[in-house]
């Protein structure tokens, strides 16, 4: 038995990063209200038990030369587990998610278990060293081995594990589809805690309670401007939370449509706020189209909430600041979904939603034990849209959560309950024709100008839309000089 010391890297000993990283996914599995099963916590606890092999160990000292570890380490955990997505998961943690056939590829043809073979399966593994530490690590996995070898069953049993894969995917039904979802979520949660722990050096995690108090809904009514239509809109918005009280009884999909100027924002967050507290959800996320409208609706969330995280590619320019702590490194450099109220972008949800990338998938359990507000969902391209509504489905009845599809037009992506009135009309004229005739001519763009001014345009808010970008920067120009 070797006694000397086996690092995970060069300032941290490998038992060390294993059980912390398994600490930390516990927390982040509870904090979303999943639930861990054994092989899940199997899995993570030796996510890089290959880094005990010698040939790794000279790399960490000597900063050359190659070892894969995440590969071994996964053939460990399967033949330990008999559990693919668990093997999946370790194989992938350090790259990206592979579809059904790159991973038959793989486990049919890469692997060669013989041991006369240079870097066979059953020679790699028995390369891995088996130190004092390994015990601790043996002890937590409730393993009465001396030998790492002793995990990995003998050739016959091996090929018999991976017969059953031949056929796995061929038929598209309801276990396929719970595979993905399962192997999405440990996949979520093993990233995260192997990243945090690496990069905070803590053996746990915290998460800031999401605090709804509806007063601070008044507090912001109380701040705005009495307008023409503040009235209709405050009518309106009792209405839907009304709604929203007597129809959202268990999580699922909503609608809420309302023309432009309603208020939705607002209104999505209060029902958001009442859903929160209704279901005691850990988090609040909500999702717009374009950057420019995020930091808009976060400034509105962050008057209704206590802690708000603003996600999107522009939203942490003091990542590499030297006062920056290890915390808020970790997540300005993954945008990672830490706070209770998250509101980002669509591009990121897609993101953590689909992208096989182990970074995009982070936050993905974030979306466990949630109320999501998708506003202008209709820019999902129409192509995505019944995929899209499925996928909502699956999370509602897999996970819990629930989300609200807000817009004026809304999309046919999910069958949703409407939490609108019946009838919603804006109730002022919104736009004015002024027909130009007999000048013979088109206007000049300083003579458009002249005309809009003294139609009032500069005392109040106006949009006026011009056909090519050089007319709108002239027409600018000349708004400037006036």
């Amino acid at each position: 038995m070797n006694s000397g010391n086996i690092f995970s890297n060069r300032d941290k000993e490998l038992p060390d990063h294993l059980i912390s990283t398994t600490a930390i996914a516990d927390v982040i599995a509870k904090g979303c209200g999943v639930e861990l099963s054994e092989k899940d916590r199997l899995a993570i606890l030796l996510h890089d038990i290959a880094k005990a092999h010698p040939r790794f160990q000279k790399r960490l000292l000597q900063n050359k030369g190659r070892f894969g570890h995440s590969e071994p380490s996964s053939a460990l955990v399967f033949g330990l587990t008999r559990d693919m997505i668990c093997a999946e998961a370790i194989r992938r943690h350090h790259s990206r998610l592979q579809n059904i056939d790159e991973v038959k590829k793989f486990w049919g043809n890469e692997w060669d278990y013989k041991t006369e073979k240079a870097g066979g399966l059953n020679s790699v593994i028995a390369g891995l060293q088996w130190w004092q530490g390994a015990e601790e690590i043996a002890e937590k996995c409730r393993l009465e081995v001396s030998s790492w070898l002793d995990l990995l069953p003998d050739q016959d049993e091996w090929e018999d594990i991976l017969f059953d894969l031949d056929d796995y995917g061929c038929d598209q039904n309801e276990g396929v589809v719970n595979d993905w979802l399962r192997l999405r979520m440990l996949y979520s949660i093993l990233v995260a805690a192997d990243r945090y722990e690496a990069a905070v050096s803590k053996k746990t995690i915290n998460y800031s309670p999401l605090i709804s108090d509806p007063a601070k809904i008044d507090d912001y009514l109380s701040g705005t401007e009495p307008s023409d239509i503040s009235a209709w809109r405050n009518e309106i918005r009792l209405e839907v939370v009304q709604n929203a009280e007597r129809f959202i009884q268990k999580p699922g999909v909503f609608t809420l449509t309302l023309p432009t100027g309603a208020g939705k924002t607002l209104i999505g967050m209060e029902i958001a706020m009442q859903v929160a507290r209704r279901f005691q959800y850990s988090t609040l996320i909500y999702v717009l189209p374009f950057v420019s409208l995020v930091e808009q609706n976060a400034d509105v969330a962050a008057k209704l909430f206590d802690v708000v995280q603003e996600d999107h590619y522009l939203s942490y320019p003091e990542s590499d600041s030297e006062e920056a702590t290890p915390e808020e490194r970790f997540v300005a450099f993954f945008r990672y979904w830490q706070e209770p109220v998250i509101v980002t972008t669509l591009a990121k949800l897609w993101n953590v939603l689909y992208s096989p990338r182990a970074n995009d998938t982070m936050s993905f359990h974030r979306l466990s034990n949630s109320v999501v507000i998708l506003d202008e969902p209709q820019v999902v391209r129409t192509s995505c849209w019944e995929g899209f509504g499925k996928t909502l489905q699956l999370l509602v009845d897999k996970l819990g959560t629930t989300f609200i599809l807000m817009t004026a037009t809304q999309p046919e992506i999910a069958r949703g309950t409407e939490l609108a009135p019946e009838s919603v009309k804006f109730p002022l004229v919104r736009h004015e024709l002024h027909w130009i005739s007999g000048q013979g001519k088109r206007m000049s763009i300083a003579e458009a100008a002249d005309f809009l001014i003294r139609q009032g345009v500069l005392e109040k808010s106006s949009l006026l839309v011009l056909n090519t970008r050089e007319s709108a920067l002239r027409m600018y120009g000349e708004m400037k000089k006036r």
